[in-house]
């Protein structure tokens, strides 16, 4: 067997000859790498404005939650009110008719005079009471110089 022996030159030659691929193919790692380390970089503060920005809005849809259940209370509140409101002025309504009496069925005539029409029905009148006739007129308004009315049934 023969060993072939190499003087420290050769070894040293032959030696960057075979690193000088890997140290090209390393720095090119290298440079792989660095772009990568900027682009995680990079994306990690992309990431850090996203969830500010989601913490941002959380508190603003937290404010506008509060705001809407207050709205929501606000007008529950207004709705009652209307609501007693329209009874009050229904009762109102109901008290300012408590002497009024409505006849139906007696067509209209021309130059009628609701003072006797009124004053003729009430003579058909079936309950014994005093009737009291303050304003007689047709649907839609008093007539203008109408008289208080006054008639027994017997």
């Amino acid at each position: 067997m023969s060993a072939k022996s190499i003087n420290l030159e050769e070894f040293r030659s032959l030696l960057d000859e075979k690193l000088v691929p890997l140290k090209s193919e390393i720095s090119e790692l290298n440079s792989k790498f660095e772009e990568m380390r900027s682009f995680i970089d990079m994306t990690n503060e992309k990431y850090e404005e996203v969830m500010s920005m989601l913490g941002e809005r959380d508190v603003e849809r937290k404010q506008i939650i509060s705001e809407n259940k207050i709205l929501k209370s606000t007008v529950q509140m207004m709705e009652s009110h209307v609501k007693q409101f329209r009874e009050s002025i229904n009762k109102m309504e109901q008290y300012s008719r408590r002497e009024s009496l409505e006849i139906k069925g007696i067509p209209v005539t021309k130059d009628e005079n609701t003072d006797e029409l009124v004053t003729k029905v009430g003579e058909y009148n079936i309950v014994n009471k005093l009737i009291v006739v303050l304003l007689p007129w047709r649907a839609g308004g008093p007539r203008a110089g109408s008289e208080t009315k006054t008639f027994w049934r017997q």
